[in-house]
């Protein structure tokens, strides 16, 4: 029997869903920060941007991490 695959919906305010690949998250309080802290990681793709929330998937001491707010 073929398991149904459910689609996940994008949180309302991020825009963001488990494919965003990582369980580890740096929280700014200004979405200037955000890309601020991009610069300082390793090939940072931008993510997600919805009102005020800004994501960008970066590689930070090895890891996969999101910087959000």
């Amino acid at each position: 029997m073929d398991k149904e695959r459910k689609v996940e919906a994008p949180q309302p305010h991020t825009q963001l869903t488990h494919a965003i690949g990582t369980d580890r998250a740096i929280i700014m309080g200004d979405p200037a920060r955000v890309d601020t802290i991009a610069k300082l990681m390793d090939d940072p793709q931008p993510w997600a941007f919805n009102r005020e929330y800004k994501s960008v998937i970066s590689t930070y001491c090895r890891q996969q991490t999101a910087v959000t707010l």
